[in-house]
C-alpha cells in the first residue's frame, strides 16, 4: 500500500486499471459540469428570456448516459454497486471465494454481451440523427461499449486480486 491507501500498481492490469479509473473520473467530471452548465442555460433562456433552446435537453440526456456508463466503472473498481451480501458472508470462506469467481466470471460475461451488442447498435444507428442537434446517434449510444469496456478492465482488477486472495475494495 501506497500513502493514499492505494495498492502498489507493479502489475499491468493494475496501471490500466489505474488509469482507466482516473480517465472515467476526470471524464464524469468534465461532462457533469457542462450538462450542469447546459440544464442551466436552457432553464435561464425559457424562463427569463422567454426564448427556449430546444437542443439543451438532448444534449444534457446523452451526457447523463455517458456519465451513468463511466459511473459503473468506477463503482465497480471501489465496491459501490448494490450486492446482497446476507448469505455469502454466513458462508465459509471457500465457498465465498467459489462465490465470488462465479459472481464475477458471470458479470464479465454479461459485460462482454453488451461490448458486441453495444457496438452492433453503434453501426446500425450511424445513420440516425438526433431530433434537435442533428448529430449521429452513434455518439450517444457509443457509450455503451465505451463504459463496457471501461468495466471489463475493472472487473480484471478484481479477479486479479481475488485471485492473490487480496481482500476486494469496500462493498465485496
Amino acid at each position: 500500500m501506497n500513502q493514499v491507501g492505494e495498492p502498489e500498481k507493479t502489475g499491468m492490469v493494475d496501471r490500466l486499471s489505474y488509469f482507466v479509473d482516473r480517465l472515467a473520473r476526470f471524464l464524469i467530471t468534465v461532462m457533469m459540469a457542462a450538462m450542469v452548465l447546459i440544464i442551466l442555460f436552457g432553464v435561464f433562456n425559457r424562463f427569463l428570456f422567454k426564448l427556449p433552446v430546444s437542443w439543451t435537453e438532448e444534449v444534457a440526456k446523452y451526457l447523463l448516459i455517458w456519465v451513468s456508463m463511466l459511473g459503473s466503472a468506477v463503482a465497480i473498481r471501489i465496491g459501490a454497486h448494490v450486492g446482497v451480501g446476507l448469505l455469502v458472508t454466513r458462508l465459509g470462506e471457500k465457498k465465498r471465494n467459489l462465490i465470488s469467481w462465479i459472481n464475477q466470471v458471470l458479470i464479465m460475461i454479461f459485460i462482454i454481451s453488451l461490448v458486441l451488442l453495444g457496438m452492433k447498435l453503434c453501426v446500425r444507428e450511424i445513420d440516425q440523427m438526433g431530433y434537435a442537434t442533428r448529430i449521429s446517434m452513434f455518439y450517444p449510444f457509443l457509450a455503451i461499449p465505451a463504459g463496457c469496456l471501461m468495466i471489463i478492465v475493472q472487473l480484471l482488477y478484481l479477479m486479479k486480486m481475488l485471485y492473490k486472495k487480496q481482500s476486494p475494495p469496500l462493498g465485496y
